[in-house]
């Protein structure tokens, strides 16, 4: 989180209610039972905070705390929501284990081929 301490407390819990609402609330249990399920959520769910949330209004944004690394917003709705704060002694861990996951498939990318499919460059 930055380093902001003025922010409105109110504001920001109503943001993150929403956020979790939309992300997290509604998964269904054999996702919840997966710390890597529940990380891609909560990165989507981080990217939907900033930019939809906090960009979206510029009053808004001046009173919420930013996140500069999913991590820390992740530990923060950890704190948050009833579902994930059973799993908070284990934050650590599950976050280490989905960073390992994470580094080890791709997500995004692009593969050129040469004409003839004999060559290729991965981006």
């Amino acid at each position: 989180m930055t380093n902001n301490n003025n922010y409105d407390k109110q504001a920001f819990e109503e943001a993150f209610d929403e956020v979790h609402m939309k992300f997290i609330l509604n998964l269904p249990d054999e996702e919840l039972a997966s710390s890597d399920r529940i990380f891609f959520q909560l990165e989507q769910a981080w990217w939907f905070y900033d930019d939809f949330i906090c960009d979206a209004n510029t009053a808004t944004a001046k009173k919420l705390p930013r996140f500069k690394h999913m991590k820390p917003f992740s530990l923060a709705m950890f704190n948050f929501s009833p579902l994930l704060q059973p799993m908070l002694d284990e934050f650590d861990t599950m976050y280490a284990e989905f960073s390992k996951y994470k580094r080890s498939i791709s997500t995004y990318g692009t593969i050129l081929l040469n004409a003839e499919g004999t060559k290729i460059a991965l981006c």
